[in-house]
């Protein structure tokens, strides 16, 4: 495995894990900041083992300046790195909508209200506490937390975070394919496809259903 695939795998697991902190925003925060500085630096292990690939300059040109040129989300990719490593962490701001469910009923689930502070603060653990604090016993024993999340950088508007995250992966495996095959050989299996990546797929609903029990696990 060349080192941009090996580097291109990791990238994959960080991807994976941006998508299971998704509902922990401090976690996630880490996980984005660390997939947005990795995820660069597949293209500058590419560049620095530019002597094993032929005619590299005009590889490169063809398969990274031309096709990405124009394409908002790699440079806000680029640019989001160079921000992390120079400035601090990126702007994020998260839409939240929190449903507490207890009976079939639809009319009976209560809705919580959140603060500016909660928003961008709310840990699963804290959203159950609240339920247990403002329900009888009995009733927040058997009830379901349902959370909706969005996350949305500032510097990227109207673009949900992990979506962004997914397309630059997407993308960087499309190059490292290309690359494997212009170099007479495939992209090794330990690098997935976007579609395989399951913790990706199930996050799309941005959605979690949790229940007080699940506290004690």
């Amino acid at each position: 495995m060349r080192r941009w695939e090996k580097r291109l795998s990791d990238v994959a697991q960080l991807l994976r894990q941006c998508a299971a902190t998704y509902f922990e925003p401090d976690r996630f925060r880490l996980n984005c900041n660390q997939f947005l500085t990795t995820s660069r630096t597949v293209n500058f292990l590419i560049q620095k083992d530019k002597a094993l690939i032929p005619d590299f300059d005009a590889w490169y040109a063809a398969h990274v300046i031309e096709l990405w040129a124009g394409d908002k989300v790699m440079a806000w990719g680029r640019d989001s790195r160079n921000h992390i490593e120079k400035v601090g962490d990126l702007d994020l701001e998260s839409e939240l909508a929190v449903t507490l469910i207890f009976t079939h009923d639809e009319d009976q689930d209560i809705s919580i209200l959140c603060g500016r502070h909660e928003l961008i603060g709310a840990t699963v653990r804290h959203l159950l506490r609240y339920a247990e604090k403002n329900l009888p016993t009995g009733v927040s024993d058997s009830s379901v937390l349902r959370i909706r999340r969005r996350w949305v950088a500032n510097t990227l508007p109207g673009r949900e975070l992990l979506g962004a995250l997914t397309y630059i992966y997407g993308r960087q495996r499309a190059l490292a394919v290309s690359l494997a095959s212009y170099l007479g050989h495939s992209l090794p299996c330990e690098i997935p496809d976007v579609h395989d990546i399951r913790e990706v797929r199930e996050q799309e609903r941005t959605v979690a259903s949790v229940t007080s029990r699940d506290r004690k696990h």
